[in-house]
């Protein structure tokens, strides 16, 4: 008996150190974190070999994905959103990744927006051109790039997309109405009234890959910020002669901006349900 109870014992501790091996951290196979919640300033810096692969085509609408065009901060830090369109190389895509994060960092510490607004009007037509143009500090791009800390990380066939925190950065937390209704954002009817900040929504029509849609709409909200710190107009009106009805008229406005923005800060996007119009919403410390 005693000896039937010594060879069940062995059993007992041979299964369970077979167990405890299986459970141990250290196996050669890995899954990329995909859980967003899990997700933040408590999560390591993803690399490469860290990429969630989705099969065919990621659409942000979903709510599965919707998530990752929200870029309100993270445990205090700024965080920013990119998307890289696919390249012949793949693993390109990861460095390219990083550097754009770096880019919506550089400018949020310091950017220059200038841009010039052209409307033509004459008795039955109104015509409109814009130009925006912004500069930041490109040099500092190789700098960011190591304070820029990747925490998601997704793959389509059509490109890569990036989540990264600034670790140096430090923001609130922005509390606004974030609710969708009617399939849109409350802020898209009504801008959010945050103390010491300015808000400004951008809206773009889609173009041909998604990144581009994206800074498309990035480059419009920094316009509509910019108006708001700095506008010069100048209107010229040219009176004109038109057969048979007498003298009509011609009207030039141009209205330039030319301001430098510290803090400019994306903490939302949008994509209508037809996917044809992509929005953004932005603050701004007011100095």
């Amino acid at each position: 008996m005693k000896q039937k109870i010594i060879i069940l014992y062995t059993a007992v501790v041979i299964f369970l150190i077979f167990l405890t091996s299986c459970l141990t951290p250290g196996s050669n196979t890995t899954t990329a974190p995909s859980n967003r919640e899990t997700q933040g300033i408590g999560a390591r810096d993803l690399g490469p070999e860290d990429v969630v692969t989705v099969d065919g085509r990621i659409d942000f609408r979903d709510p599965e994905y919707r998530g990752l065009l929200s870029t309100a901060p993270i445990g205090g830090k700024p965080s920013f959103f990119v998307t890289v369109t696919r390249m012949y190389n793949r693993d390109e895509e990861y460095e390219m990744g990083r550097r754009m994060l770096a880019r919506q960092a550089a400018i949020y510490r310091r950017v220059r927006v200038q841009t010039k607004n052209m409307t033509l009007s004459t008795g039955d037509y109104v015509g409109n051109r814009e130009q925006v143009e912004i500069e930041y500090d490109k040099s500092s791009l190789p700098q960011l790039m190591d304070e820029i800390k990747i925490v998601e990380f997704y793959q389509d066939n059509d490109g890569s997309y990036f989540k990264g925190v600034l670790e140096n950065g430090r923001l609130p937390s922005f509390d606004f109405a974030r609710e969708i209704t009617d399939d849109r954002p409350v802020w898209l009817r009504k801008e959010p009234e945050l103390p010491g900040y300015a808000t400004a929504v951008g809206v773009s029509q889609r173009q041909m890959f998604f990144s581009t849609s994206l800074l498309k709409s990035e480059e419009q909200t920094l316009a509509a910020m910019a108006r708001q710190f700095n506008v010069g107009v100048k209107r010229e009106r040219t009176d004109i002669e038109m057969e048979s009805i007498g003298t009509g008229y011609q009207q030039k406005s141009l209205e330039q901006v030319d301001v430098f923005l510290k803090g400019f800060y994306v903490i939302d996007r949008w994509i209508s349900e037809d996917g044809n119009t992509y929005y953004s919403l932005a603050v701004c410390p007011i100095p």
